[in-house]
């Protein structure tokens, strides 16, 4: 079993500028305007946590059990006229397994099916938006190892991932780097 204590730092630019075309969404324009629409913001969040992992060799590949416990805290600012910068806060506990199958060993590369199931847990402001307190994650996708000569980047893989329970619910396509190494 191994456990880690990790953060991460993000700065964030979103700039949404929209010309409201029609005599309809022209009425809607004053409630609109700089809450919604036509405004630039920066974001600053940061996000430590804590997480386990206890992974299996076999014979056929290898198999993953993960914890990890998020919380993340940030405020926003820039050239919002009216209303509140926000402070957004929040934490997530997400739990799952991981698996990957071998599909060959090939002197250069090991192609695997990889595999993953998470139930996702939230709290405080992300409730509100993703307008649930749990949601699901299931993934699959193919990874193959050794085909970069990198020493931080031991797999690489595409996939494609399925949201369930929340407002993001749907598909997603993913790329893969050391999915097993959190």
């Amino acid at each position: 079993m191994e456990a880690s204590l990790r953060g991460r730092l993000y700065l964030m630019y979103a700039d949404n500028d929209y010309r409201f075309r029609s005599a309809e969404s022209q009425q809607i324009q004053p409630q609109l305007d700089s809450s919604f629409s036509n405004m630039s913001i920066w974001s600053t969040f940061i996000e430590p946590y804590v997480e386990f992992h206890y992974n299996v060799d076999t014979d056929w590949g290898r198999w993953a059990l993960m914890s990890q416990w998020h919380y993340f805290a940030g405020v926003n600012w820039d050239k919002i006229t009216e209303g509140s910068y926000g402070t957004p806060e929040g934490w997530r506990v997400s739990n799952g397994v991981q698996v990957e199958y071998d599909l060959a060993n090939f002197e250069q590369f090991k192609p695997a099916l990889y595999s993953s199931l998470k139930r996702i847990d939230i709290g405080h402001d992300a409730t509100s938006i993703l307008q649930t307190n749990s949601y699901y994650e299931a993934g699959i996708g193919i990874t193959w190892a050794n085909v970069i000569d990198w020493d931080f980047i031991d797999t690489v893989g595409v996939g494609i991932n399925f949201n369930y329970g929340s407002s993001l619910r749907g598909g997603s396509l993913l790329f893969y780097i050391n999915p097993f190494n959190g």
